[in-house]
């Protein structure tokens, strides 16, 4: 319960951080792009590395490699870290302890 206690939240301000790269680093031109990813949390960056390294013979049927460009990181943090950040959110919400230290 503790580990909800800090990590949750800190997650949550993470995503959040992810979430304003989106909307304010990334567009649809192919330029800024790594400012994007060095605004992204440590672990958000990582997983954005993790997920671009993916060999394509592991993905499922439906799913398509991100690219490594603006267009890329714009569908993994809307397809990906955004849909955690709702989650968390609502998981916080339901728990409304968590965020109490």
């Amino acid at each position: 319960m503790n580990e909800i206690k800090t990590t949750l939240p800190a997650k949550i301000r993470g995503a959040e951080i992810c979430f304003n790269a989106l909307r304010h680093g990334v567009s649809r031109r192919n330029d800024p792009c790594r400012a994007a990813v060095a605004k992204l949390r440590e672990d958000t960056q990582e997983w954005w590395a993790d997920t671009l390294a993916r060999d394509p013979a592991e993905l499922e049927e439906d799913e398509e490699l991100f690219t490594a460009d603006a267009e890329g990181l714009r569908r993994f943090l809307e397809g990906e870290v955004l849909p955690w950040f709702e989650a968390r959110k609502k998981e916080l919400a339901a728990h409304p302890r968590a965020g109490v230290r």
